[in-house]
């Protein structure tokens, strides 16, 4: 079911403009904003929980980048920020820097919004921006994303604690650049930061999510040309994007194609 953000009550005085997840009960709904950052004044974007036929906020959790409910909505898996201003990492780069943020995932429950179990977390570059649970119970995952590049860290929950996966035993994707990749292990990286939340099937097993190589997917430009209102689309059948599925059981990834056909003129 699609949402009509309007009228719904602003975040931070924006109004919410994606869905991050659905309470089973239908009446709620976690929602992301982009705003301007309370303390560094970039841009950020932070998550709540609003009342979908009212369209009030139910909850305002403090400095949360992401959030979402576990299958059965007893419990909820967020992302929480620190930002610690280092002055002597400002002597060239006035703005916010990466070193300067650290992260939390915590898991609560709901709707007693009860400590359960957190951890630090860690991503190799970029900024998180969603989070999802298995059906499973046993895994969740967050994505984040960068100014080319975004990826998946997983985390393993179990009743005495939670941690993050620093070897997940997934193959890297072609697309994967050096800057993706961290000591020790990785998560799931891509060389794009075009790409859709990911999704668990409903058994858990599989996770998917899609992603592009470049907005200009239906054209032919060369290295130094740029887009204008002159330049020809791509004729026939042109690959849009791609789904990568991959399988947490086997630690396998399987691509499918999105190919679309373009008719001449």
């Amino acid at each position: 079911m699609e949402l009509d953000f309007t009228h719904f009550e602003p975040l931070l005085n924006e109004a919410p403009f994606r869905v991050l997840s659905r309470h089973p009960n239908g009446l709620l709904v976690a929602l992301q904003v982009v705003t301007s950052h309370p303390q560094t004044g970039g841009t950020a974007e932070f998550s709540a929980l609003w009342d979908v036929e009212t369209r009030k906020l139910v909850w305002e959790p403090e400095r949360v980048r992401a959030l979402a409910w576990n299958v059965d909505g007893s419990e909820l898996g967020l992302i929480r920020e620190r930002y610690a201003y280092d002055p002597t990492a400002h002597a060239v780069i006035g703005s916010a820097l990466q070193s300067e943020f650290t992260y939390t995932w915590e898991r609560q429950s709901w709707p007693e919004k009860e400590l359960l179990h957190s951890c630090p977390i860690t991503m190799p570059t970029g900024w998180p921006q969603a989070v999802a649970i298995s059906p499973r119970g046993n895994l969740a995952v967050f994505q984040w994303f960068d100014q080319g590049e975004s990826g998946l860290e997983f985390l393993t929950l179990t009743p005495e604690g939670d941690f993050q996966l620093v070897d997940t035993g997934l193959p890297l994707s072609s697309r994967a650049r050096p800057i993706c990749l961290r000591a020790g292990g990785n998560g799931y990286p891509i060389g794009s930061n075009l790409a859709t939340l990911p999704t668990f099937s409903p058994d858990g097993r599989f996770l998917v999510f899609g992603w592009q190589d470049d907005w200009v997917w239906w054209a032919d430009l060369l290295p130094d040309a740029s887009l204008d209102d002159d330049t020809p689309a791509r004729v026939g059948q042109c690959q849009m994007g791609v789904f990568e599925i991959i399988d947490w059981d086997t630690r396998t990834v399987r691509q499918v194609p999105v190919v679309v056909d373009l008719p001449a003129g």
